[in-house]
């Protein structure tokens, strides 16, 4: 039986999530796989190595900051203690952020030991044929590199769920500051990468710099791997409720840096149908402009962040799917290709000309793009119109899965396939 380690920091964020998908259909083609990841607040108290779904687990003592955070978010939203735990939070995460600028996205080498300690155990416990870092958290790329090292038979195979050298950092950073300390930690610890997997949208940046890249050659495109026609239930005939309301809901998290909601917020306001109801459900980096949001508009409703599971019930409910669009061309938003599973109409904002959500909602067929380049009173009529016409719209997520292949789990897996057969593991 071949082994493979996956190494992904956060397993309840987006890209845990993606993660999971994709451990799942290497469970099903029969591989045994074993995951390292943060200990989470609700298991301290469990041991190591779990089994769930088949993939083992093995868990690592996260980051101060990511554990004060979840303290955070397990607090009431607008509460006092939250926003001062908040605010503690937020003046030691820049203070770590300006100590580390020299090795920057590299912030603690105490957590990167952590993990490796952990997957080294791992190694020597199982014949582990493939390492699998998921990017975003700089760590995991580290650790699998020197697990390469280590292990030079292993197939190393870094999976990019988020651009590194074509993505974001923080605000205090330029643009080009960021692409030049990413690519530099990339020309460090790609170049003994077997293959490397990255996303569809950072296809340009890679292609623009691929003279300049000795690993170039080595990089695989693929899509976020959600695409899941099951996820949305059986289709059935839809029937008006007796409360004659719109739902609009959107899940996920809301950076303001990278996912701006004034836009569609203040556009909210001025819709005067008054069947509407908008649902926000995560955590954001912008809680006092949505907490007065909601305070001047009765239809809007703040949810915090819950379970996936959770999640997904609440979109099973809504109506219509929200999705707040990027203002970075290189970052597709993970939550486009679940809104799509679930076979409803989805409304999405467009902060850019090249959102990269559009590139996939111009394959669906019902959709309504909120183009943030025009005046939110240009909008008022057709999304009206579009939300009147197709609150009761369903299509089965079934009929699109030749068309959306590429954005699932079998996709990632028939590249994993062809990897491992290259090295003749």
């Amino acid at each position: 039986m071949k082994h493979l380690l996956f190494i992904v920091t956060e397993s309840r964020s987006a890209n845990g999530i993606c993660t999971k998908a994709v451990m799942r259909a290497c469970v099903a083609r029969g591989y045994s796989v074993h995951c390292i990841t943060n200990r989470e607040r609700d298991d301290q108290k469990g041991r190591d190595p779990k089994t769930v779904d088949g993939v083992t687990y093995e868990t690592v003592k996260p980051r101060w900051q990511y554990r004060l955070q979840a303290q955070v978010a397990a607090l009431p939203v607008g509460s006092i203690r939250r926003r001062l735990m908040q605010l503690v939070h937020n003046v030691v995460n820049k203070a770590k952020l300006f100590l580390s600028l020299p090795t920057w996205p590299w912030i603690s080498p105490s957590y990167t030991c952590r993990i490796y300690k952990k997957a080294v155990s791992v190694c020597q416990r199982y014949p582990v044929d493939a390492v699998i870092p998921v990017y975003t958290q700089i760590d995991t790329l580290i650790v699998a590199h020197r697990l390469k090292k280590r292990y030079p038979s292993m197939a190393y195979v870094p999976y990019f769920l988020d651009a590194l050298s074509a993505g974001y950092g923080p605000k205090m950073f330029s643009c080009a500051w960021v692409e030049r300390r990413g690519l530099a930690w990339e020309r460090r610890l790609l170049p003994r990468a077997d293959r490397i997997l990255m996303m569809e949208s950072a296809k340009p940046h890679y292609e623009r710099l691929k003279n300049e890249l000795s690993y170039y050659d080595r990089m695989t495109f693929l899509s976020l791997p959600l695409f899941d026609p099951t996820l949305g239930g059986s289709p059935s005939a839809a029937s008006v409720r007796e409360e004659d309301v719109i739902r609009l809901v959107f899940v996920g998290s809301i950076p303001a840096h990278i996912r701006d909601p004034h836009y569609f917020i203040e556009l909210f306001h001025q819709l005067p149908d008054a069947r509407l109801r908008l649902t926000l459900m995560g955590s954001s980096t912008c809680e006092g402009y949505l907490r007065d949001a909601a305070s001047r508009d009765a239809r809007i409703t703040l949810l915090p962040a819950a379970d996936h599971e959770t999640a997904l019930r609440v979109m099973r409910e809504a109506d219509v799917l929200l999705n707040l669009g990027n203002n970075n061309a290189r970052m597709t938003p993970s939550k486009i290709f679940e809104y799509m599973s679930m076979g409803k109409p989805i409304v999405s904002t467009a902060p850019i000309a090249d959102e990269p959500s559009i590139r996939y909602l111009d394959e669906y067929p019902c959709k309504y793009i909120v183009d943030e380049w025009r005046s939110p009173q240009a909008h008022i009529a057709p999304l009206l119109s579009f939300l009147e016409d197709n609150r009761l719209y369903r299509i089965d997520p079934q009929a699109l899965a030749d068309a959306f292949y590429s954005y699932t789990p079998a996709a990632f897996l028939a590249c994993l396939d062809e990897i491992l057969q290259e090295k003749h593991v």
